[in-house]
């Protein structure tokens, strides 16, 4: 193996910091763009979707605006809906009331406690008796 008698120079003062003062300009410089782009398509991105929405609604407001009958309409033929769904509503807040005051904290925490149990006896008998199943897995793999 032959040896090389070349000896080996440092480089001058204050090399590696302007190497470095470079680096980091050219750094700054390529996130000033990135800003610059990301801006641009964020703008470009919220125009296309607005002239997308108002385009749509332009074209719903004139539908709606030459067939007022038909909205009309559309709203008489759904008033009986929202009548029976305000009748049904109360029926519930009655019910839910009258069970409220009638039944004590134990009963509201016996009746936790079934669901929890009826629950738990739900899942064995999904999961079966495979302890595969029952084994937590995180991406994939046991844990």
């Amino acid at each position: 193996m032959r040896e090389s008698h070349v000896t080996m120079i440092s480089p001058a003062p204050g090399f590696t910091a302007r190497v470095m003062a470079k680096i980091a300009e050219r750094e700054r410089a390529q996130a000033r763009r990135r800003v610059v782009i990301g801006a641009g398509l964020l703008a470009v991105a919220a125009t296309a979707l607005a002239a997308l929405i108002g385009g749509a609604l332009v074209v719903i407001a004139v539908v709606f605006a030459a067939n007022s009958d038909v909205i009309l309409g559309s709203v008489i033929a759904l008033a009986p809906f929202v009548t029976t769904g305000t009748a049904l509503v109360e029926a519930l807040w009655i019910s839910v009331t009258v069970v409220a005051h009638n039944v004590s904290a134990a009963q509201v925490l016996a009746y936790a406690l079934a669901v929890l149990v009826l629950t738990l006896v739900w899942v064995r008998v999904v999961a079966g008796s495979s302890p595969r199943l029952l084994t937590l897995t995180v991406g994939g793999f046991r844990k």
